[in-house]
């Protein structure tokens, strides 16, 4: 005998794989901080809450500080030395008076990390963020000029 499958028996069949599968995937994950309770009254608990959700506030508004380079091409780098804070980044603005392409090496201080820009077109800009502290010097290829950014 053959089972001939009808529209309702398929909707079944598919209405039970959903609910057994979704049950397994999280379809919203939200991201939650729990208050402790103190044993404070409502309007407490209210106001220690305001406050944590202030605190997360002002870190999302705080923001990192781009600092401007120039390229100037044979003269260099206006400016050649950048003092920052980690977290802060450094855009690099092609000013070349030559009119060459330039790629940039940035490399830590006192070890073979090494990193190239993509190449920087006459007029383009590029930026890179610096997480971490440390000394950076960084040169042109095309010129062999050398500039030092110092993040604290």
């Amino acid at each position: 005998m053959r089972y001939e499958w009808g529209l309702g028996a398929i909707v079944a069949v598919l209405f039970l794989l959903i609910v057994v599968f979704s049950s397994s995937l999280p379809l919203l994950k939200l991201d939650t901080q729990k208050v402790p309770l103190t044993g404070n009254s409502i309007a407490e608990e209210k106001v220690a809450a305001k406050s944590i959700i202030q605190s997360q506030a002002d870190l999302e508004i705080s923001a990192t500080i781009t600092h401007p380079v120039n390229i100037l091409g044979k003269a260099g780098f206006n400016p050649e030395e950048l003092v920052l804070d980690a977290g802060d980044s450094v855009t690099w603005i092609n000013a070349d008076p030559q009119k060459e392409d330039i790629v940039l090496v940035i490399q830590r201080e006192g070890t073979r990390e090494f990193r190239t820009t993509k190449v920087i077109r006459r007029g383009e800009q590029t930026t890179l963020i610096f997480p971490e502290i440390g000394r950076f010097g960084y040169w042109s290829v095309a010129y062999g000029k050398k500039g030092l950014v110092v993040v604290r």
